[in-house]
């Protein structure tokens, strides 16, 4: 019953945090950051912008961590205030099923080719995936007959492989890499800033379980 109260508890973060009156007069205050290899905790105050008068005291907490920037969180404040979680995200996409995909042959522009990839990777994930750990090595080994490859979430799979074709580069899926686990991502974003599509680096926690409690 508690768990259930505290999942609610974090939802009503959400609501708050996402309303007019929050987004034009009021804040979080971060207190205090706490981080294990498993855990991460955060607590902090909802409070008015202009009298400091403070609304609520919160605690997050969330388990079996993903990815967290624990320095970035004690940066949410003004800038980044609003919390929003999901379980479809571009930054979920690392604990997502993947597919590895070995690639062959010949490309007559391989600087168009890395810009059509580039143009399609920035539509599809909005920066939240890194663009040069993905593709590493491709241009140097594809056209002088060295194996490589390239591992797509499923996500990508489609219009990657569209610009492959594009560009007569010949693929095979190898083999597949499942999802481990059921991750969520939080981000603490600001609209006024970006929309969470974006990756302007907005502090985030991928965790398989969050829930909060507000006093």
């Amino acid at each position: 019953m508690i768990g259930h109260k505290q999942l609610l508890m974090l939802s009503k973060i959400i609501e708050i945090t996402n309303s007019q009156h929050f987004i034009e007069r009021q804040s979080i205050v971060t207190r205090s950051v706490k981080m294990t290899l498993s855990t991460f905790e955060m607590d902090f105050q909802i409070v008015d912008n202009w009298t400091e008068q403070v609304f609520y005291e919160c605690h997050l907490y969330a388990e079996n961590l993903g990815h967290t920037i624990d320095h970035r969180m004690h940066q949410t404040g003004v800038g980044y205030k609003q919390f929003n979680l999901y379980e479809d995200h571009p930054s979920l996409w690392h604990h997502q099923t993947s597919t590895y995909y070995l690639l062959y042959g010949f490309v007559n522009d391989l600087s168009a080719l890395i810009g059509d990839l580039y143009l399609v990777h920035e539509k599809v994930c909005g920066n939240w995936v890194d663009f040069h750990h993905l593709i590493f090595g491709l241009e140097k080994r594809l056209n002088n007959g060295l194996e490589t490859g390239i591992e797509l979430p499923h996500t990508f799979s489609t219009p990657y492989l569209e610009i492959f074709r594009k560009h007569n580069v010949k693929y095979t899926p190898k083999n597949i890499r499942e999802g481990s686990g059921h991750y969520q991502a939080l981000i603490i974003g600001n609209d006024a800033i970006t929309t969470d599509e974006l990756n302007l680096g907005q502090p985030y926690i991928v965790a398989e379980k969050f829930t909060a409690i507000i006093e």
